[in-house]
């Protein structure tokens, strides 16, 4: 099962497209109307520990050693040994959720390197030091924020059958000449593994802070009760929007439409649709959460905020000038962001954390 990037936000979207118009405002909406909140204050969340892994270092280090030049490749065909970081595998698995099958966890024949992060986490570093030709079997947990709603957080078994290696890397032994035509600036190896490890441990903090932000978010919205249909020019808006997004993505790979994009993608315009409603529905029901959370606990954005916030999500958006962002994106949108913005950080800042085991 292959990992998959997601942001639950507005901000990504935002990054991406020019404002699209249409006279549905979220800030014109009687939440009281449309929604009851739950629990958005003293959630439980369990922090996960951000210190960098044994095996985090030494991919961080062989991806230095790669950049840099060094590292044989032997492109043999292994059936006898065991898996190596670096190693390029063939493998059969199959993910089971209380001992069920769950589809799009089944392959035959799929090309794994291991360091490469492409699968989720555990599932590579699983299968290091495991003989070839052997049968693996992987207890792992679905990342919280993960793509599918039935798989996010779940507790999974995968069963993965390692065929043969099909190339193998290897890299030389750090020394302090290695490490100097690595990093230039470091004196020695011991130095470049430190700041390897600071790099790396910067990196998780926020890896954690977002996946905690996007947890604790979506279980105050599960907590929310609706009351009837969400608005549909608020679904619309939030539709083209995502095809806005979407043709542009396909003119920047050189399609002249979203179907062409789809057809060199393997995917159907069914697919698509239903992708689209899940967005527009999950972000419909967001800004609206944000905006009855932002009303009960009395949040106005005052002119200073608003200024503020939005040379921040300028800068993020690589614009140079606020009121050309402003004019872009429209007011109405810095407005939904900064809302969204204050309510994701009020649920997370009030949680019940218990400390990283």
């Amino acid at each position: 099962m292959k990992k998959i990037s997601v942001v639950a936000l507005l901000l990504c979207l935002l990054m991406a497209l020019t404002a699209c118009g249409g006279s549905a405002s979220f800030a014109d909406v009687d939440t009281d109307a449309l929604l009851t909140l739950g629990d958005y204050k003293g959630l439980p969340y369990q922090d996960v520990s951000t210190a960098p892994t044994e095996y985090e270092l030494q991919v961080k280090l062989q991806n230095a050693m790669a950049e840099s030049g060094y590292g044989e490749e032997d492109k043999s065909v292994l059936r006898e040994g065991t898996v190596q970081l670096g190693d390029t595998l063939n493998i059969d698995y199959k993910g089971m959720k209380d001992g069920v099958p769950f589809e799009g966890g089944t392959a035959q024949n799929q090309p794994l390197t291991i360091g490469s992060g492409q699968f989720i986490p555990g599932f590579e570093e699983g299968l290091l030091g495991k003989k070839v030709g052997s049968t693996v079997e992987l207890p792992l947990t679905f990342p919280a924020n993960y793509s599918s709603a039935e798989l996010a957080g779940q507790d999974v078994i995968f069963e993965v059958k390692i065929n043969f290696v099909s190339s193998r890397i290897t890299y030389p032994e750090l020394t302090d000449d290695i490490a100097k035509q690595i990093d230039k600036n470091v004196k020695s190896a011991a130095e470049l593994l430190k700041n390897q490890k600071e790099a790396l441990e910067t990196a998780n903090i926020e890896t954690a802070t977002s996946e905690k932000r996007n947890s604790l978010w979506s279980k105050a919205i599960e907590n929310v009760k609706f009351k009837g249909d969400l608005p549909k020019k608020l679904l619309k808006k939030a539709a083209d929007e995502y095809d806005s997004y979407y043709k542009q993505v396909a003119t920047q790979n050189a399609h002249d439409s979203i179907e062409a994009l789809l057809t060199a993608s393997g995917l159907s315009m069914e697919q698509y649709e239903a992708a689209r409603t899940v967005y527009s529905e999950g972000q419909v029901k967001s800004q609206l959460v944000s905006y009855a959370i932002a009303k009960a606990e009395n949040f106005t954005i005052t002119d200073e905020i608003f200024q503020e916030k939005a040379k921040e999500y300028a800068e993020k958006s690589t614009f140079t000038d606020v009121d050309k962002y402003i004019a872009t994106v429209t007011e109405e949108v810095v407005r939904d962001q900064i809302t969204l913005d204050f309510a994701v950080d009020f649920v997370a800042e009030n949680a019940t954390v218990t400390p990283a085991k």
